[in-house]
């Protein structure tokens, strides 16, 4: 329901721009129906036999699927193109900005599907802004670029994320191991009352036997 609900708020943002309604009108039907078609052969995918799916026709069906629906968002870059507006194009980057989390979200495990999915609204937004032929715009124009290649990056490198979750956890870990040797002595020195610098040096050399 995102993709719809995405698709129903920037038509009616698009009509402040648009010179004909039924131009914003006739892209949301097409996105919406892009994606009933996305959800019928999800449904049909779903109640197949794990042993009757053909694993290379699937994807190259759903990525195809995914093309088509990229193709129709990218059409929201065609809606009011021409108009003088900033506003406008500021929109259609930030709407840009918002399907590409999305895709990343949702196929970033499958990259042939993500690259279908945003490559062709990130042209078309490109086409959009530098046609303009203007330095803010040809800005906002790389700016879609580099989104997309940054959320390509983002998409490839899910393993450095969970590495550095790891690397912190370990670091915790061992402050804690630490936090409780530093305890562990200062109450022996309380107890037994033993003189600090002994008791370091014995701990020390506990811990290096144990090593």
């Amino acid at each position: 329901i995102t993709i719809p609900t995405l698709a129903v708020i920037s038509v009616f943002a698009l009509m402040f721009w648009a010179p004909n309604e039924l131009q914003a009108l006739g892209w949301c039907a097409m996105v919406i129906a892009t994606k009933f078609f996305m959800t019928d052969s999800c449904r049909q995918f779903l109640a197949l036999p794990r042993s009757d799916v053909n694993v290379r026709n699937w994807r190259q069906r759903l990525t195809f699927l995914e093309f088509v629906s990229g193709f129709a968002w990218g059409g929201m870059a065609m809606v009011a193109a021409t108009t003088a507006d900033t506003a406008a194009h500021v929109f259609v980057l930030a709407a840009l900005i918002v399907l590409l989390a999305i895709r990343m979200t949702f196929a970033s495990t499958v990259m042939s599907i993500f690259y279908a999915g945003t490559v062709p609204m990130t042209v078309a937004v490109f086409v959009r802004l530098a046609l303009q032929i203007d330095l803010f715009h040809f800005a906002m124009a790389f700016m879609g670029v580099g989104l997309q290649v940054y959320f390509i990056v983002l998409a490839k490198e899910p393993d450095d994320a969970e590495r550095r979750r790891e690397a912190l956890d370990d670091v915790l870990d061992l402050e804690r191991v630490r936090e409780g040797q530093r305890r562990g002595r200062q109450h022996a020195r309380g107890v037994a009352g033993v003189h600090p610098c002994l008791l370091d040096v014995l701990h020390d050399g506990r811990d290096e036997h144990v090593l």
